[in-house]
C-alpha cells in the first residue's frame, strides 16, 4: 500500500484519520502501560498470597506473565516499525518511536535503576509515561510542517502569555 493512498483515505474519511493517529501512538501506549503490567503481576502475587519462597509452578507462571507482557509491547512496537518503514517517506519520526517503544523492557531496567540511585521508586510511575508523551511529541513535531510549527508555537506563545 502506498503512502499516497493512506493520505487519500485519511482525507476522504475523517474516521480513517483517527485510526491513522492511533496506528501512530500505539507503540507508545503499549510502552506506557508496560510498566503498570508488570505492576498488575505484582499485585496478583500479593493477593494471592505467594509463599515465600514460591514454588517452582509460581515461578513459571510468573515468568512466562512477564515475557508474555514484554513480548506484546515489543510486538506492537515491531510490528509498526515494519509497517512504516514498508510506507515509506514521511513517517521517519514515528519509525525511530517504535523502534524505541522496542526497547522497552531495556529502558524500563535503566529507568528502575536510575530511580533506586536516587532512593525514589515512586516516581517511575510518573516519570515513565512523561518521558513517552515527551517522545511522542518529538516524534510528532518532527513529521509537522513548517507552517504547522509556526502556528503551534504561536498558540503556544498565546497560552503562555495568559
Amino acid at each position: 500500500m502506498s503512502s499516497l493512498a493512506l493520505d487519500e483515505e485519511a482525507k476522504a474519511s475523517p474516521a480513517a484519520n483517527r485510526s491513522r493517529v492511533f496506528a501512530l501512538v500505539l507503540p507508545v501506549l503499549a510502552a506506557i502501560a508496560y510498566p503498570f503490567l508488570l505492576w498488575a503481576i505484582s499485585w496478583l502475587l500479593h493477593v494471592s498470597q505467594v509463599a515465600a519462597p514460591p514454588s517452582p509452578a509460581v515461578i513459571t507462571v510468573t515468568v512466562l506473565a512477564i515475557l508474555a507482557s514484554a513480548s506484546g509491547v515489543m510486538g506492537v512496537a515491531f510490528a509498526r516499525a515494519l509497517s512504516l518503514g514498508r510506507i515509506g517517506a514521511g513517517t521517519g519520526g514515528f519509525r525511530l518511536l517504535a523502534h524505541l517503544a522496542f526497547a522497552v523492557p531495556s529502558l524500563m531496567v535503566g529507568f528502575g535503576n536510575v530511580a533506586g540511585l536516587l532512593h525514589a521508586r515512586a516516581a517511575v510511575a510518573v516519570a515513565w509515561p512523561l518521558f513517552w508523551l515527551a517522545v511522542m511529541a518529538v516524534a510528532w513535531l518532527t513529521q509537522m510542517t513548517a507552517d504547522a510549527r509556526r502556528a503551534a508555537a504561536r498558540w503556544v506563545t498565546r497560552a503562555y502569555r495568559r
